[in-house]
């Protein structure tokens, strides 16, 4: 009966990181998917400047 109890302690354990560790790769992708966003919108910015700036001349 020992065994049953010390296999599902082990079981937890794992499920509880497995868990852990899931939720910290979800908060790092959607933290580079943010700064993603900004750089691209940056990125337009500086592109529309410079077709305005060409059309200029």
């Amino acid at each position: 009966m020992k065994k049953r109890g010390t296999i599902l302690a082990e079981n937890i354990i794992f499920i509880t990181l497995n868990i852990l560790f899931l939720v910290i790769l979800i908060l790092f992708i959607w933290k580079q998917g943010a700064g993603a966003i900004v750089l691209e919108q940056s990125y337009a910015k500086q592109i529309a400047l410079l077709v305005d700036s060409t059309n200029l001349l």
